[in-house]
C-alpha cells in the first residue's frame, strides 16, 4: 500500500520527465498535463493495492497507455481518393512539407498499397476507405469476420514494413 507523502515524492520526481517524454513526443502542454495527472489519480485510487517499489513503474506503464489511448481517439484516418494514384495520409503529413515531398510520399503509400496481396488490400480498402464495418466486409468478401479482422491486422503489418523499408516512419 502507498501513501501520500510517498505519491506526492514520486509525482515530484517524475512528472517533469513523464512532461519532457509527453511533450517530445507530440502532445501539447496541456494534454500531458491532464495525462500525468489522470495516471497519478488511477494510481491513488487503487493506493490499497500498488505496491510502493512498483510505483514508478506502474506510473510510466499506465501514462504510455493513456497516451496510446488518446491517440487512438484522434484516429487518423487514410484519405483515398483512388487507391492506385491518390492516396495520401493526411493527418501524418507535416504542414511543412514541400510538394516535392509530398509527391514522394504519396509514391511511396501507393507502392505498400500495391505490394499487398489482393486479398489484405480489398480488405484494407474497404475497412480505411469505404469505412464499412467488419460485418458488412465479411459478407462482401464471403469470409468470417475473425479472417477479416486477422486480414487488417496483417495488412497493416505489411504496410508498415513496406513503409519503414522507405525511410517513413508509421504512427
Amino acid at each position: 500500500m502507498i501513501t501520500l507523502p510517498q505519491l506526492t515524492q514520486c509525482y515530484l520526481d517524475l512528472s517533469p520527465k513523464m512532461y519532457h517524454w509527453l511533450t517530445s513526443n507530440g502532445c501539447d502542454t496541456s494534454a500531458a498535463q491532464d495525462l500525468i495527472h489522470e495516471s497519478f489519480l488511477r494510481v491513488w485510487r487503487r493506493k490499497e493495492q500498488v505496491a510502493s517499489h512498483s510505483l514508478p513503474a506502474l506510473l510510466w506503464t499506465i501514462l504510455r497507455h493513456l497516451r496510446i489511448d488518446a491517440f487512438r481517439r484522434l484516429r487518423p484516418t487514410l484519405t483515398l481518393s483512388d487507391p492506385v494514384t491518390e492516396s495520401l495520409l493526411e493527418p501524418y503529413v507535416p504542414d511543412t512539407l514541400t510538394p516535392l515531398d509530398r509527391a514522394y510520399l504519396r509514391r511511396q503509400i501507393n507502392r505498400a498499397l500495391q505490394s499487398l496481396p489482393p486479398v489484405y488490400r480489398t480488405t484494407f480498402t474497404l475497412f480505411t476507405l469505404q469505412r464499412l464495418p467488419i460485418k458488412v466486409i465479411a459478407r462482401q468478401t464471403m469470409a468470417s469476420e475473425t479472417l477479416v479482422k486477422v486480414r487488417l491486422h496483417r495488412a497493416r503489418q505489411k504496410l508498415r514494413l513496406a513503409l519503414s523499408a522507405n525511410g517513413i516512419r508509421c504512427a
